[in-house]
């Protein structure tokens, strides 16, 4: 169980107060596992965002979790992983076209393998370091 401080969060529920601080609690069983299995990974944090989760390294989004399901920021250097899976990008309806964004589903085979996770996980940050440099990728 997680508790974010919501004078620095703006998020919505169910509250508690403890000593001086009004705290929210979050209960997912899905955000917990996926936190758990970065635990050995430095600067992760998360956020709420559209009903979902986001997940940071040092405030760098690179994952986001919806309806149970991780996905993590793609680009040349580890789409041919998630493409060997046979994985999609995450996707949603704006007016009345589907937009793909460059964040593709996590296979449950990958999160049931702790340090191959932590390697998906590496490289996408990779991947949402190079996007926000605007750099690409070295060619392997």
């Amino acid at each position: 169980m997680y508790y974010i401080n919501v004078l620095t969060k703006k998020l919505s529920s169910v509250y508690l107060l403890t000593g001086q601080i009004l705290t929210k609690i979050i209960e997912n069983e899905f955000l917990d596992f996926i936190l758990e299995s970065l635990g050995s990974m430095e600067g992760i944090s998360w956020g709420s965002m559209f009903g979902g989760f986001v997940i940071r390294h040092y405030d760098l989004p690179f994952g986001l979790i919806f309806d149970d399901e991780l996905y993590l920021k793609v680009n040349e250097g580890n789409l041919i992983d998630y493409k060997a899976f046979g994985s999609e990008p995450f996707s949603y309806s704006k007016q009345g076209k589907i937009i793909n964004i460059s964040n593709w589903r996590v296979p449950a085979e990958v999160l049931e393998d702790a340090d191959t996770f932590v390697i998906w996980a590496k490289k996408a940050i990779q991947a949402a370091q190079d996007k926000k440099r605007g750099s690409k990728p070295p060619k392997n």
